[in-house]
């Protein structure tokens, strides 16, 4: 395989120390790639190795507009929208906007400017039908969820398989975003491709909570 191949199977791996090794004797892998023109920054994030970032951020100069969305970085991020305005809702290499990421990396500040610049808060990535509420549930953040609702996503979006964000979150015992969701009318009459509705998938996961508050 190439460094480059190498550096991102480290990460996918887990493993720090040929992660380490191959940072140490190539630095510029730190800016390296993959074949759909994700970043190792992002590569990073997706598995869930932000413990990481420090080793190879000296190394990174200025972040692109997906990744300062990703980990955060307002000043970065107002800047690039000050020198180029319509990249608010410019799609990355994996199909995600820079909404959908910063909601699903739990960056609600980042949410909240981006919805401010016009971010469309209902686009779906094509491969997954992911929208920028889905990814607010699945980081686990409120926050988030609040900002998307009050700038009029769709809360009954479907994303692949037909789920729903109140669906995943009664799957997933996240009762601040389910009461959240129910208190803007989510529809829990909903069901997903196998016929399942938010109660329903609370129970199979073993979330009576969750399902108590969701109809039958």
């Amino acid at each position: 395989m190439s460094a480059n191949e190498n550096i991102f199977a480290a990460v996918a791996a887990d493993d720090r120390e040929e992660f380490q090794v191959l940072i140490a004797n190539d630095p510029s892998l730190a800016k390296a790639r993959n074949e759909q023109g994700l970043s190792l920054l992002m590569w990073m994030l997706y598995q869930q190795r932000k413990g990481w970032l420090d080793e190879i951020r000296p190394l990174l100069g200025e972040l692109d507009f997906f990744e300062a969305a990703a980990i955060g970085d307002l000043v970065r991020i107002k800047s690039l929208i000050d020198k180029q305005p319509d990249q608010v809702n410019t799609v990355a290499p994996d199909g995600f906007q820079a909404l959908g990421l910063a909601s699903f990396f739990a960056q609600p500040e980042v949410v909240a400017v981006l919805i401010a610049e016009g971010a469309d808060v209902n686009y779906q990535a094509p491969a997954n039908q992911l929208a920028a509420l889905h990814g607010a549930v699945a980081g686990k953040c409120a926050a988030s969820a609040r900002h998307l609702l009050a700038a009029g996503a769709n809360i009954d979006a479907q994303q692949q398989g037909g789920y729903t964000a109140l669906m995943a979150a009664a799957a997933n015992g996240l009762i601040e975003i389910l009461k959240l969701l129910l208190e803007h009318d989510a529809d829990p009459a909903i069901t997903d491709d196998q016929g399942n509705t938010a109660r329903d998938q609370a129970l199979q996961k073993g979330q009576r909570k969750m399902a108590d508050l969701l109809p039958v």
